[in-house]
């Protein structure tokens, strides 16, 4: 018995290690989904590839995606997705037009919101986005009153490392750009 239960393990580690050499990676996958026509079967690959993304860290590309998600399925999940895409890469104005729709529209939808990508360890929590988009709000609007300073890094004054890499304040980005900024914005982010 003890035999088969080691003949056992190396089988599942040697799948665990097959899977991981043939899983393509979160890039792969939002590449994949970058190209993708916004059909509604589509949007749930882009929603997925969207939040792969930002997990990883790349909200341009992330937002790219999640404009993709909303194009499919406009819901108060992908909504507020796209405006915490937004906000983070310092589009401020469209993402708080998003959060004040999913104040009025999310109020039955919750979603777990994972730890920043500096913080691997933190917690994550469940929230009703209609709350978690006005806290948001609030938030955006203190940070505004202060004038939250520019930053060189993303640990400097709390910026995230995406909102100070020279993208645009408003508007879209190519699928190109999305990737040439999030490339800017990991090479200056806290490692």
């Amino acid at each position: 018995m003890g035999n088969l239960t080691n003949i056992s393990g190396v089988m599942v580690l040697g799948l665990l290690s097959a899977a991981c050499a043939t899983m393509p990676s979160s890039r792969q996958s939002a590449a994949v989904a970058l190209q993708t026509a916004p059909a509604p079967a589509a949007s749930q690959a882009a929603a997925s590839a969207g939040l792969a993304s930002a997990v990883d860290g790349d909200n341009w590309t992330a937002a790219n995606l999640f404009e993709r998600a909303l194009n499919g399925d406009n819901s108060p999940a992908n909504r507020f997705n796209l405006a915490a895409s937004y906000q983070r890469t310092g589009r401020i104005q469209q993402a708080s037009r998003l959060y004040r729709s999913v104040m009025v529209d999310g109020q039955f939808t919750s979603l777990i919101i994972l730890p920043d990508t500096a913080d691997r360890g933190g917690r994550m929590f469940r929230v009703n986005i209609a709350d978690e988009s006005q806290r948001r709000l609030v938030v955006m609007a203190f940070d505004a009153a202060r004038g939250t300073p520019k930053a060189s890094t993303a640990s400097d004054g709390g910026v995230n490392a995406s909102a100070i890499v020279g993208g645009p304040t408003r508007g879209t980005v190519s699928d190109a750009s999305a990737l040439r900024l999030d490339d800017k914005a990991e090479a200056i982010a806290p490692k």
